[in-house]
C-alpha cells in the first residue's frame, strides 16, 4: 500500500512539473525579475500590526468600494467579525458576509478566490464560501484538478484589492483565530470559556499603482482558472485616500512566488531574490518577524532558499569591518502543527511539531552547518551580531493562572529602518522557490527621512520602516500598554539596547519557568528526553501569591528564544520514516528529487492522506 502511494505522489508531482501552460508576460526586465515594476510614488502606504486593526481598515475599504473588491486567501470565514466594540461584541452590520451582501446588493463586483483544502483535511472552512449566494459574488477555489496539479503546495497569499486602487498585502488572513489586539489576550468572543492562541502578525495597505499590480495579480489568477471570469476593464477616476498614512512618499513594488499551476506563468520568485538582495545591500541592522525559519547552505541538498547563507555572508563581513551591524529576529517558541517533542513518528501519527522544529534547530544553532554555528567557526561573536527571541503571555482562565506563547505568523524583514518587505511569504521552500506555495509581498523603500542617533552617530531613516520597527519592539517590551522601560528603541545597533533587550528577555523567561515550573516547553534547559520527563514531573511548590508577585515583574511580551532545548536529542532518530521512504524507491536522479519532496511535504496522517494531504509541513 505504501509503495502505491509513493508511486501516486511522485506521479502527481511529476505532472506538475511537465505541465505546459501558456507563457504569459512575467516582466523580466523588471528588478528583481518580478512581473511589476517599481513604482516610483509619490504613494501613501500604511503599516497595520495584529488583526485587529488590520480588520478595521478592510472594513471600511470594502465599505467604501465603488465597483469591485478583490479577495483571496488560505483561510476565509465568512461569519468574522471585522469590527469590535471596546467590549470586543460584534456587531452584524461589520460581519463579513453582511458586509459582502450590501455592497453586491448596491452593484459592487466581487470576487472571492480561495485555497482549495483537499477534502477539507485542514478544516479551514473555505467551503463554507459558498453561502455568499448573489449575482454580484464569484467564490472560485483552486487547485480543482488535484490530480493534475497536486495538493502538495497551497495558495497561500492574502489580499485585498478595493477599485484597483487600493490594496491589502500581508500576512493576516480573513479568519477567526486571527482576530488580535497588541495585548494578545488569552480570551476573546471567539473562546468565551477557555484560552485561545494568541495571533501576532502584520500587514499593510497603499494606494496608487501598486493597487493596481495586485489587482492585475489575482486577475491573472482568475483568468488561469477560468478565462470565462474575465474582469471588466479598470476604471482610471476611482482614487481612494487613506487616512493617517505611515508615510505619503515610498517607492513600493509587488513580488511574487509563481508558476504555472498557481499562475499559469514560468517560474516568478522575486520574493527570494528581494530578500537575497536587501541581506547583501544591508548598512548596519535587519529586523525579522517569521512564522518559520527554514534555509539552507550552499550545499544543502534538500533545502534549497539561502537566505541563512546570505545572512552569515553579511554578518561575517561585518566583523571583518568592525562595524556596527545587528540582526534581530522574532520567531514563534514553537510551531502550530500536531505533535509533541519526544515522540516517535508512526504512519497514523507523524509528528509534524518535531519534524518543522528540527529544520528550524539545524538553519539556526544546532551543528557547524547551522547559522550560529557557522558564525563559531570563523570566531564571529554571535551575540553580538544576531539575537533571537520568542513571545509569551499569561492570563487568569477559569480563576487558573495560564500561560501561552504569541504565536508569531507575521512574514517581515525591516532593513536600515528605510527599507521593509512584508507580506505573506515565509522564511521556508514553500514560500521562496515559486514553484511551491503562492505568495505575494512588497517592497516598501522609504524616500521620507528623519534624522536619529543610532550608536551615537546619525542616521537617516525612513518613516515607514522606522516607524513600524519602533513599534513592534514597543508592543513586545509593553510600552504601548503604558510600562515604562529604560529603552531608546530608535537604536536598533546600541550596546545598551542590546544588552537592555537581552536582560529583559532572560528575566522574563526565567519567571515564566518558575512559576509555570514543569509545564512550558520549549526551554533551554531542556537538552534531551530524559530532562523532558524530569521537567513534565517537576512539582510547583509556589503559593499564588508568589507567583503573581513574579509575574507582576514580567514585562511586555518578550522572551529568550531556546536556542538549546533538545540540543543533546536525536532527531534523526525521530524522523526515521524519511529515510524509510527514500529507501523504497530506486530510480533516475529525478525520480529520487520527486521523491524527496514529496515525503518531506507529505508525511501522512495515515496512508490515504499520505497522498491527499501535503499543505501542512516545511
Amino acid at each position: 500500500m505504501l509503495i502505491v502511494c509513493l508511486f501516486i505522489t511522485v506521479s502527481l508531482g511529476l505532472l506538475t512539473h511537465s505541465s505546459r501552460a501558456t507563457q504569459l508576460p512575467t516582466g523580466r526586465s523588471n528588478r528583481f525579475d518580478s512581473f511589476a515594476p517599481v513604482r516610483d510614488g509619490p504613494n501613501e502606504v500604511k503599516w497595520l500590526v495584529d488583526g485587529k486593526d488590520y480588520m478595521s481598515e478592510v472594513a471600511d475599504g470594502i465599505n467604501n468600494a465603488t465597483y469591485e473588491v478583490l479577495i483571496t486567501g488560505w483561510e476565509f470565514c465568512y461569519n468574522l467579525s471585522l469590527k469590535r466594540s471596546n467590549s470586543n461584541n460584534a456587531t452584524e452590520e461589520w460581519r463579513l458576509d453582511m458586509l459582502l451582501k450590501k455592497k453586491a446588493m448596491e452593484g459592487v463586483q466581487i470576487y472571492i478566490l480561495l485555497y482549495n483544502d483537499p477534502i477539507d483535511v485542514l478544516k479551514l472552512g473555505n467551503k463554507d464560501a459558498n453561502v455568499l449566494v448573489n449575482a454580484n459574488i464569484t467564490v472560485l477555489h483552486h487547485p480543482h484538478d488535484w490530480f493534475r496539479n497536486t495538493v502538495r503546495w497551497s495558495h497561500h497569499e492574502k489580499l485585498v484589492v478595493i477599485d484597483r486602487g487600493l490594496a491589502f498585502v500581508g500576512g493576516i488572513d480573513l479568519a477567526l483565530r486571527r482576530w488580535d489586539t497588541s495585548n494578545h489576550r488569552l480570551t476573546d468572543k471567539d473562546f468565551p470559556n477557555s484560552s485561545r492562541l494568541p495571533w501576532h502578525d502584520a500587514s499593510c495597505m497603499f494606494n496608487g499603482e501598486p493597487a493596481l499590480d495586485v489587482a492585475n495579480h489575482f486577475i491573472q489568477r482568475l483568468n488561469a482558472i477560468r478565462t470565462r471570469h474575465k474582469l471588466p476593464e479598470h476604471r482610471p477616476n476611482v482614487i481612494h485616500r487613506i487616512q493617517n498614512p505611515s508615510t505619503r512618499n515610498s517607492k513600493i513594488q509587488v513580488v511574487r512566488s509563481a508558476t504555472s499551476w498557481s499562475a499559469n506563468q514560468r517560474l516568478e520568485n522575486s520574493i527570494l531574490k528581494a530578500y537575497l538582495h536587501a541581506i547583501n545591500v544591508s548598512n548596519h541592522s535587519i529586523y525579522i518577524e517569521n512564522q518559520f525559519f527554514v534555509s539552507g547552505p550552499q550545499d544543502d541538498t534538500t533545502i534549497k532558499n539561502t537566505i541563512q547563507k546570505s545572512l552569515v555572508d553579511r554578518i561575517v563581513r561585518a566583523d571583518e569591518n568592525n562595524e556596527d551591524f545587528h540582526v534581530m529576529v522574532v520567531l514563534p517558541l514553537k510551531s502550530d502543527l500536531p505533535g509533541e517533542f519526544c515522540e516517535l513518528s508512526n504512519l497514523s501519527s507523524p509528528n509534524f511539531l518535531e519534524l518543522q522544529t528540527q529544520k528550524i534547530y539545524f538553519t539556526l544553532f544546532k551543528g557547524v552547518k547551522s547559522l550560529f554555528g557557522k558564525l563559531i567557526v570563523k570566531n564571529v561573536s554571535v551575540e553580538k551580531y544576531i539575537s533571537v527571541y520568542g513571545l509569551r503571555t499569561y492570563d487568569l482562565i477559569n480563576d487558573i493562572l495560564t500561560t501561552e506563547q504569541i504565536y508569531v505568523h507575521s512574514k517581515v524583514m525591516i532593513v536600515d529602518d528605510r527599507l521593509t518587505i512584508i507580506g505573506s511569504a515565509n522564511i521556508n521552500d514553500r514560500s521562496m522557490l515559486g514553484y511551491r506555495d503562492s505568495e505575494v509581498n512588497v517592497i516598501i523603500e522609504d524616500q521620507e527621512m528623519i534624522v536619529v542617533k543610532m550608536n551615537g552617530s546619525s542616521h537617516k531613516v525612513g518613516e515607514f520602516s522606522h516607524s513600524l520597527r519602533c513599534h513592534l519592539i514597543k508592543e513586545h517590551l509593553g510600552i504601548l500598554k503604558g510600562l515604562h522601560v529604560d529603552i531608546d528603541v530608535s537604536d536598533p545597533i546600541s550596546q545598551h539596547f542590546r544588552k537592555s533587550l537581552t536582560k529583559i528577555a532572560a528575566r522574563n523567561t526565567q519567571i515564566y519557568e518558575e512559576v509555570f515550573k514543569g509545564e512550558i516547553v520549549p526551554i533551554d534547559t531542556v537538552t534531551n528526553e530524559e530532562d523532558l520527563k524530569k521537567w513534565k514531573n517537576k512539582p510547583n511548590s509556589l503559593s499564588e501569591k508568589s507567583k503573581w508577585n513574579l509575574i507582576r515583574q514580567i514585562r511586555g511580551h518578550i522572551v529568550t528564544f531556546p536556542q538549546f532545548f533538545l540540543s543533546k536529542y536525536d532527531w534523526e532518530k525521530s524522523q526515521h520514516l524519511v529515510v524509510d521512504y527514500l529507501d523504497l524507491l530506486k530510480g533516475p536522479p529525478r525520480i529520487q528529487r520527486q521523491v524527496n519532496e514529496s515525503v518531506e511535504t507529505c508525511l501522512a496522517i495515515s496512508f490515504i492522506e499520505l497522498v491527499l494531504t501535503c499543505s501542512v509541513v516545511v
